[in-house]
């Protein structure tokens, strides 16, 4: 056991075909949690983010973080769903 940060960096690339990440609500925590996320998943799978539409002040807000991953990855990932939760298939 460990922080995702930890444990997700000892399993296998390319391995998965759905990850639900609900973590820290730190931007930079979760900013990481995606670009970990978006490497395990096989091309064609799903990756969902809780939490990315919540209320709390931008210093603890997923979205912030989860914007940026947009930003720079959206070219690899599709919108699959965007409210409360934010749900990415895996493109390239």
């Amino acid at each position: 056991m460990g922080s995702s940060q930890q444990v997700m960096r000892t399993l296998p690339l390319g391995a998965f075909d759905y990850i639900y990440v609900d973590g820290s609500h730190l931007p930079r925590d979760v900013l990481e949690d995606a670009v970990l996320a978006y490497r395990l998943l096989k091309v064609g799978a799903l990756v969902t983010f809780d939490d990315y539409a919540s209320d709390t002040n931008s210093a603890v807000r997923p979205k912030v973080a989860l914007d940026a991953f947009v930003s720079v990855f959206g070219d690899a990932m599709t919108e699959v769903h965007r409210g409360w939760q934010l749900t990415l298939r895996r493109e390239k």
